[in-house]
């Protein structure tokens, strides 16, 4: 019985580290996403919802876009986070995501937070109504 107790006592400030480490291949295989020309496009949204920040890199390349209909019904999806490295929203990108209630955009990427000032563009995340609608940086 003193093993066992002994065993359990040395293990378990060991435990908060073993819980860490699965967490970046979960949040990791949250998003499918394509690479084209050494950047990622996040093509589909398939985690649980709630508050989801899209990462500025994935496999060591950035994050540039978020392509069409990734976060599409998507209703348990409370919140989204861009970072600065998103430079691209595909049309209806958020399309029905019923729940969504923000969308923070990193301080750093002002291409897009002036995009989601306009109602047009505001419009076309939520609504989709607009077909090949793609934002562009010049």
């Amino acid at each position: 019985m003193r093993a066992k107790e002994t065993f359990f006592r040395r293990l378990l400030p060991l435990l908060p580290l073993l819980l860490l480490l699965p967490l970046p291949a979960v949040v990791q295989a949250q998003f499918t996403f394509t690479t084209h020309n050494g950047t990622i496009t996040i093509i589909k949204y398939t985690g649980p919802g709630g508050a989801v920040t899209i990462p500025s890199m994935t496999n060591g390349l950035p994050v540039t876009s978020i392509g069409g209909q990734a976060f599409y019904k998507c209703t348990n999806l409370s919140s989204v986070t861009i970072p600065e490295s998103v430079t691209s929203i595909g049309s209806g990108a958020f399309g029905f995501s019923t729940g969504l209630t923000a969308i923070t955009v990193d301080p750093q990427n002002t291409f897009i937070s002036s995009l989601l000032k306009l109602p047009h563009f505001a419009n076309e995340l939520w609504l989709g109504a607009w077909r090949n609608w793609q934002t562009r940086r010049t």
